[in-house]
């Protein structure tokens, strides 16, 4: 009984995610129908609406603690991008507009470019001093590329200790804190 406790206890920053995207969809289709009313007894009541549907989906947000999640997932990218190499990866092209000059002297519409992609860091718990996190490592990345780099991850998160072990659904656990977590064992009691 006290494991399904524990288990609803857990922050959802997935959902708390899903929530803001779909608060921002809502917050697009009340602006049409404001741009389209003719009347302007209806805009009042629209706002009051998108203001109360914001309110509640940012309390619940911050409740899940997607602003931590949202804070580490920011030094994260920038030491991915810090430590390049395997860490950065090259993600769709886009068409860029704008003009430029080519080599032999005539102008181009557009350009192409290529975003950079990092490993993504979700469901991250605790607070600044200790946390844990799940790492969605990109293709060819494995368990060492990450522990040869953990004291580059432990200046920038400001802990002693990171440590990186295999999850069970074969993602990539990430440990941070001031005292050094050993990886789960079996135990049975």
């Amino acid at each position: 009984m006290s494991r399904q406790i524990q288990i609803a206890k857990q922050k959802n920053t997935r959902l708390a995610r899903g929530l803001i995207w779909g608060a921002g969809v809502i917050n697009m289709a009340l602006l049409f129908m404001m741009c389209a009313s003719t009347s302007s007894g209806t805009v009042v009541p629209i706002v009051l609406l998108a203001l109360l549907v914001d309110t509640a989906v940012a309390t619940y947000a911050i409740s899940q603690g997607l602003v931590f999640e949202l804070l580490v997932g920011h030094t994260w990218k920038k030491v991915c991008n810090g430590l390049g190499g395997n860490f950065v990866g090259q993600g769709r092209a886009r068409l860029q507009p704008g003009l430029s000059y080519d080599f032999y002297g005539s102008f181009k519409k557009t350009k192409v470019v290529r975003d950079k992609i990092y490993p993504k860091i979700r469901d991250v718990r605790g607070d600044w001093n200790n946390w844990s996190g799940v790492i969605y490592p990109m293709y060819s990345q494995n368990i060492d590329d990450y522990n040869k780099q953990a004291d580059r991850f432990a200046l920038a998160f400001h802990v002693p200790y990171v440590s990186f072990e295999i999850a069970t659904n074969g993602l990539i656990r990430i440990r941070a804190g001031r005292v050094h977590m050993p990886p789960m064992y079996g135990f049975q009691e």
